[in-house]
């Protein structure tokens, strides 16, 4: 097991970050943290940029959009190569999309 440093929670249970580890990873009073419990404790983990809503709608939805009938059965069931290939085409530019908006 590796050991950093070593803190306490208060009687509340909240923990100090050490300062420096704030700042090599750029955390302050605006950044979100996600918390992931791991089975023998905590992994946190800064979240700079979250995925934003466009035009109204979430990205999952726009990608729904994008891809709408890319998975009909004529196309799952079809020898046409050129079919299978369009459909593989939709299938990595949503992929693409979505990693870069997160």
């Amino acid at each position: 097991m590796k050991i950093g440093k070593l803190t306490h929670t208060n009687t509340k249970g909240q923990l100090v970050i050490p300062q420096e580890y704030r700042e090599l990873l750029g955390i302050n009073s605006e950044v979100t943290l996600n918390i992931i419990l791991q089975k023998t404790g905590l992994f946190i983990q800064p979240i700079k940029k979250v995925i934003p809503e466009i035009t109204g709608e979430n990205m999952y939805t726009k990608t729904l959009e994008k891809t709408a009938g890319a998975w009909r059965e004529d196309l799952q069931n079809s020898n046409d190569i050129d079919s299978k290939t369009k459909k593989r085409n939709l299938e990595l530019e949503a992929s693409k999309a979505r990693k870069k908006q997160w």
